[in-house]
């Protein structure tokens, strides 16, 4: 498959360099799926419009990562023109515009990863189909989208499951989809090892702790007991191989409508270290009042979810990094949060400071990515379009 030729922006300054304004709140690019709306808003925070949509980025825009500074977010998207293929596009989020796009494998890929450096981006390349059917994580260039290398994944349901990548705090790559459980990837010679079993082949991959000692993936518990009734977590070891599923000190489910039923889908995680929190994303299927639980990166370790914050369904979840506001959404719709200390289970450290507002494309394959407002900013006059490709 061919690249995409890359975009060159043209930046029309109508009003010179804008400087931000006192106080002002962080964005967040949201990316959209539904036909008509595949595109990435980008929604202030402060007054929750849409400022901004980002168009051109093919026919399903989903995941999305971005790089430290979240001066750049790469996303994962799709094509349908010409035959499928999988596409990684780059934006840049001073300007809110596409500066590249690249094709890459014959399917939507719907996971990306960056390099904890942010000079590789990770995905998967699927080529072939039926006996000759294969797919391997492609590592490219986060600068110029060239490829690298594709590391072959092989084992049983390897090529026809899908999975996720995710990239470890030391630069392994872990990928998730065989049949089996995990492989990880050595960042340098690129030789694949096992890195222990999953619930299921298609289990998402949550999160790492940020010592990189463990992955969390969701763990089906039928029937078990605690708050999560069917759905915890189960933490594995990359390294050994060895597993354990996570247990919460919270309240009873009852105090969460639908929270008993609802399933783990996204982790958002604020700050760094043992003092970073994972706020734990749970979409319930009957779009009941499903809760977002947290826990910090020690109590982790101790196994321990320390709170709950019941405020609405939510599927994707997203959190500046200072970890003072971010925002949730379900289908249709997005809702600003507060993020606040943790302090045991009251005062809540998420809250709703704003009414459900209608975002039509929201779904669970959107993405959040919440940016601070920088201190030097091009803003490009007008919408860019609301279609796809």
């Amino acid at each position: 498959m061919s690249r995409l030729a890359p975009v060159s922006v043209l930046v029309v300054l109508l009003a010179g360099l804008v400087a931000p304004p006192l106080g002002a709140q962080p964005w967040a690019f949201v990316s959209v799926s539904e036909p008509g709306n595949r595109a990435v808003r980008v929604v202030n925070l402060d007054t929750m419009t849409v400022e901004a949509s980002i168009s051109g980025l093919g026919d399903e825009p989903g995941r999305m990562v971005a790089n430290a500074d979240r001066t750049r977010i790469y996303l994962s998207s799709a094509t349908t023109s010409g035959g499928v293929a999988g596409q990684v596009h780059v934006i840049d989020t001073r300007t809110r515009q596409r500066i590249a796009s690249v094709a890459v494998g014959n399917a939507q890929n719907r996971t990306i990863a960056l390099s904890p450096d942010g000079q590789r981006v990770y995905t998967f390349k699927r080529e072939g189909s039926g006996p000759s059917l294969s797919k391997g994580v492609i590592v490219l260039d986060a600068v110029t989208l060239a490829e690298i290398a594709t590391v072959p994944l092989v084992g049983s349901g390897c090529a026809a499951n899908a999975g996720q990548v995710l990239a470890m705090p030391d630069g392994r790559i872990v990928a998730s989809g065989c049949s089996d459980g995990l492989r990880v990837i050595d960042p340098v010679s690129f030789a694949v090892s096992f890195g222990g079993a999953t619930p299921t082949a298609e289990a998402p991959l949550l999160g790492v702790s940020p010592d990189g000692s463990e992955v969390y993936v969701p763990q089906p518990v039928p029937g078990g007991p605690g708050v999560f009734g069917a759905t915890g977590v189960r933490a594995i070891n990359p390294s050994t191989g060895a597993s354990t599923v996570l247990t919460w000190n919270v309240p009873q489910a009852g105090s969460y409508p639908g929270f008993g039923s609802s399933v783990l889908s996204r982790v958002a995680v604020v700050g760094s270290g043992p003092d970073a929190v994972y706020y734990f994303c749970y979409f319930d299927p009957g779009f009941s009042n499903a809760a977002i639980g947290w826990a910090t990166a020690s109590s982790l370790g101790a196994r321990q979810l320390i709170g709950l914050s019941a405020v609405g369904s939510t599927a994707v979840i997203g959190a500046d990094p200072s970890g003072q506001i971010g925002l949730s959404g379900r289908l249709g719709s997005i809702r600003r949060l507060a993020f606040g200390t943790p302090s045991g289970l009251t005062p809540p450290p998420v809250s709703a400071t704003s009414s459900f507002l209608s975002l039509p494309g929201v779904g669970t394959l959107s993405d959040i990515i919440v940016v601070p407002y920088p201190q030097e900013v091009v803003f490009v006059d007008g919408f860019e379009g609301d279609g796809g490709d």
